[in-house]
C-alpha cells in the first residue's frame, strides 16, 4: 500500500492505493504520527485506488480513526468500492464512523 497526503490548512486527505493489509503496519503507524504531529483538524481517508482490504487493514483505519480523534480532529472514509466496500459494509463501519460514498 502507498499514499500520499493532500494538505488545505488543517484538513489533510490521505489517498491510499493498493492493497491494503497486515505488512503496512508500520506504514501506518508513521502515517498517524505525521498526522497527530502536524495536528489534523479533519483527515478524509481515500480509498478510491485501494483494491483489496483484509481484517488488519480495517483494523488499521480503526486505529487511525481513534487516533486522529484523541488528538481532537474529525475522522471519514471515502471512495471505497468493491470488495473493500463490501468489507467496510459487512463490518458496519458507518455505525463506527463517517463513511462517504
Amino acid at each position: 500500500m502507498k499514499y500520499t497526503i493532500n494538505e488545505a490548512g488543517d484538513a489533510h486527505e490521505v489517498m491510499m492505493q493498493g492493497t491494503f493489509g497486515f505488512a503496512d503496519n508500520v506504514s501506518v503507524e508513521q502515517l498517524v504520527e505525521s498526522l497527530v504531529g502536524k495536528r489534523a483538524g479533519s483527515v478524509v481517508l481515500n480509498l478510491s485506488s485501494v483494491d483489496k482490504i483484509d481484517s488488519a487493514g480495517l483494523g488499521m483505519i480503526v486505529l487511525i480513526k481513534d487516533e486522529v480523534e484523541d488528538s481532537g480532529g474529525k475522522f471519514a472514509v471515502r471512495g471505497a468500492s468493491g470488495q473493500v466496500k463490501k468489507m467496510l459494509d459487512i463490518s458496519r463501519f458507518d455505525q463506527l464512523m463517517n463513511v462517504e460514498g
